[in-house]
């Protein structure tokens, strides 16, 4: 608050702020009663060190900015995430800010930008405040630009210009404060086991959209303003992605050229050409699971492969095989 009235007059920022403040002073003293009622607060359990695995699910902190407007800042406020900062803070306090904390990751920023901000807050907050870059918009008009694009719109009928919070600046000097608490192991430095890609490229199959396709996406243009109970923004993009996959998971009839039909083309193929070498082809997709009400796309895809000559002993659904011992029947 005390940045923006330096900085600026607009009165609707500055009451945004305010009403921020109050909210984050009636979340603590929640936790503060919460913490009187209890047997034992987190600082008098003695915990000397906390190592966090998968610690991108602690990446949604709480913060303040004035470009709230600006995409690419992710406005969630997870309480979990709160929860572990508090309790890294008592323990680096504990070790006068030399270790304690161990976060481990394969995608330590994953979404945003604003990331590696709650990074450097988890791991060197006392610098942060030293260097005067604690706050968020200090730390961006230091490592942060905002560009503006030509993005496609959310429903894919059109284009729209967009502001977003994109590219780091300064990055000699940002990589110097990371690497001041990163080990950093990249996939040549772990040397792991990864199989050659045939072609040495992935091979991309595309699927031209069908008449269907096209009049289904351009009924959703009136969407883009809907009421945010009824049919926000997520449910109209993740229903375009069902449409692109299989019209039958919005209704819609099923078509020759679809994505899931060229891919029962496509693995039926490979099963043909390498039938004598008994290879194996893995099959990964996130929509029409198992339970889809409208359509159930592995239950589909193994129909169809069947029919095609596809013996059913050669195909599996890793969700079949969902414990340790399983698995190694599966493999």
């Amino acid at each position: 608050i005390d940045e923006a009235q330096a900085s600026t007059s607009d009165r609707a920022l500055l009451k945004s702020l305010e009403r921020r403040k109050e909210t984050l002073e009636a979340m603590t003293d929640r936790l503060l009663d919460r913490a009187k009622k209890s047997i034992l607060t987190f600082d008098q359990l003695g915990c000397d060190q906390l190592i966090v695995d998968e610690s991108q699910a602690f990446k949604n902190l709480w913060f303040t900015t004035s470009m709230a407007s600006v995409a690419g800042l992710s406005a969630a406020a997870s309480a979990r995430a709160f929860d572990m900062f508090i309790k890294v803070r008592a323990v680096s306090k504990r070790h006068h800010e030399r270790g304690g904390c161990v976060f481990m990751s394969a995608t330590p920023i994953a979404n945003t930008l604003a990331e590696m901000y709650h990074l450097m807050r988890y791991m060197m907050m006392p610098t942060l405040i030293e260097k005067g870059i604690d706050s968020f918009d200090s730390w961006a008009a230091n490592f942060g630009r905002t560009v503006v694009n030509i993005e496609t719109t959310p429903e894919g009928g059109g284009f729209r210009l967009q502001t977003r919070f994109a590219r780091f600046e300064n990055v000699p000097e940002l990589m110097a404060m990371f690497g001041s608490f990163a080990d950093i192991q990249t996939k040549e430095d772990l040397k792991l086991p990864v199989p050659a890609i045939d072609g040495g490229k992935p091979h991309v199959i595309s699927a031209p959209a069908s008449p269907a396709l096209k009049a289904y996406i351009e009924s959703s243009d009136p969407k883009v303003r809907p009421h945010p109970k009824d049919d926000n923004m997520l449910k109209i993009t993740t229903d375009g992605r069902k449409a692109a996959l299989d019209m039958r998971l919005v209704g819609g009839c099923d078509e020759p050229g679809s994505k899931l039909n060229l891919a029962v083309d496509n693995v039926y193929r490979i099963w043909k050409e390498t039938e004598a070498k008994r290879l194996t082809q893995i099959v990964f997709c996130d929509l029409g699971t198992p339970g889809n009400d409208r359509l159930d796309v592995y239950q589909d895809i193994r129909d169809k492969l069947m029919a095609r000559g596809i013996p059913r002993d050669e195909i599996a659904f890793v969700h079949d095989y969902n414990t340790r011992a399983k698995l190694e029947l599966l493999q």
